[in-house]
């Protein structure tokens, strides 16, 4: 068994979301454990706008160190307080009426995987890893908490006690519960074969500067393990004949993301540079078949612009939708502060043998420990997508599908710049 491969036994809670129809309660939260219900609570309206109004101030945070202006020891203390009343605020929104099952569980010792299981976009965007439990920091700096998203049926407690309701609850439980028969790759094999695919067509404001791709090349060369695989000026037949070719683990994106309602799209370039919009699904039609890659890495962001959070989320959650076991996005560039060593730490995580979740989990400690990014805490960024609500270590544990998302039937425009909080209305 590989260094760094995990066995332990998880707790596995999942945290069911769905909107009301009600103002002074605008969600329901169903806490699940092992796949079955056993807590539901609905927040009121003005917890959730505190959580809002928080989340404008950290997507402040995010656009530009300069945006908040004095001395770095006061924007950093004033990062602090941020982080922590969000983190309480999220705390005291959704989980605090859950906390009598939640402290014997985070006291028990064993590993504890969180899955937010929503089929709306946003509430997957909430910035989970800075959730606080009582007296303690933040959840994602926790080392038995794993947070993990995935697009998912949302158990509903409104239609219980009828007979539909039970016929419907006997259809979903095996999607809650019960493991797909493809199990997940195993043990990453000592190395990474990783392909870097850059796209910056014309007419579209590049996420990817020349000194970050520098600066990256230098990052990846340093690790004799990795095996890279660069396309310059990528297309969507040159991903594809590379990907055939080459054979990668790990498929890394480097371009502008865009949004419609709650879908994402990847900008490729075509042979004269202009730009090939493309779905989450056309995406997949280039990576499945290879059957090789197991993980989209999502990078990059617009300087001196929020990040595009919720476009890169749409299309990550669309490929973890279309099949593929993982997608990790990262709305930073590598030279923001302490994101190339959060992706050197991740990388090498891989290569060691752990699991996905794992290395996101070690690779945050590090990027936090190194008190890089005093005014960019480019450890909270990352956010990873998984196909499944069961556990996933690579060692023992399956992947589950997922239902498609429905093809678009309207005329497509975009905004590519949203990010965390425009995707939560007040």
């Amino acid at each position: 068994m590989k260094k760094g491969c995990v066995v332990a036994e998880l707790h596995k809670l999942q945290l069911h979301l769905l909107q009301s129809r009600e103002k002074k309660y605008p969600y329901l939260a169903v806490l699940l454990y092992r796949g079955m219900p056993i807590a539901c609570q609905a927040p009121l309206a003005h917890a959730w706008h505190t959580v809002h109004h928080l989340l404008d101030a950290l997507r402040r945070l995010c656009k530009a160190p300069a945006a908040l202006g004095g001395a770095a020891e006061q924007a950093s203390q004033r990062r602090e307080m941020l982080l922590q009343s969000l983190g309480v605020e999220l705390f005291a929104c959704w989980l605090a009426p859950f906390w009598f099952v939640l402290q014997p569980l985070l006291g028990s010792g064993r590993p504890l995987l969180f899955t937010i299981v929503a089929d709306r976009l946003e509430q997957l965007l909430l910035p989970w890893e800075i959730l606080c439990w009582p007296e303690t920091p933040c959840s994602a700096l926790d080392s038995v908490v794993i947070w993990r998203r995935t697009l998912g049926v949302v158990w509903s407690p409104w239609a219980a006690g009828n007979k539909e309701a039970d016929l419907w609850a006997q259809s979903m439980a095996p999607r809650l519960t019960e493991p797909a028969p493809q199990a997940l790759p195993g043990e990453w094999p000592g190395e990474l074969r990783l392909l870097i695919a850059v796209a910056r067509p014309s007419g579209f404001a590049t996420r990817v500067e020349e000194s970050a791709l520098c600066r990256l090349q230098q990052m990846l060369q340093a690790n004799p393990a990795l095996h890279c695989c660069w396309l310059m000026a990528a297309t969507r037949q040159q991903l594809r004949e590379q990907i055939d070719h080459f054979a990668p683990q790990v498929v890394c994106l480097l371009g502008a993301a865009l949004l419609q309602g709650e879908q994402g799209f990847f900008v490729f370039e075509e042979a004269d540079g202009s730009a090939e919009v493309r779905s989450a699904a056309e995406v997949m039609q280039e990576i499945a078949p290879s059957g090789s890659v197991h993980l989209l890495l999502l990078l990059g962001r617009e300087e001196g612009h929020p990040p595009a959070v919720a476009a890169m989320a749409a299309l990550s959650r669309g490929v973890v939708a279309q099949g593929l076991p993982w997608a990790l996005l990262v709305p930073a560039s590598v030279e923001d502060p302490g994101v190339d060593l959060f992706l050197t730490v991740f990388l090498q995580q891989l290569v060691e043998g752990a699991s996905v979740e794992h290395s996101l989990l070690r690779a945050r400690h590090s990027a936090s420990a190194a008190g890089q990014g005093v005014l960019c805490p480019t450890w909270i960024l990352p956010v990873l997508f998984g196909g499944t609500t069961l556990s996933t270590s690579q060692c023992d544990d399956q992947h589950a599908s997922v239902t498609p998302l429905k093809a678009l039937s309207t005329t497509v425009c975009f905004d590519e710049r949203m990010d965390c909080s425009s995707a939560c209305q007040s």
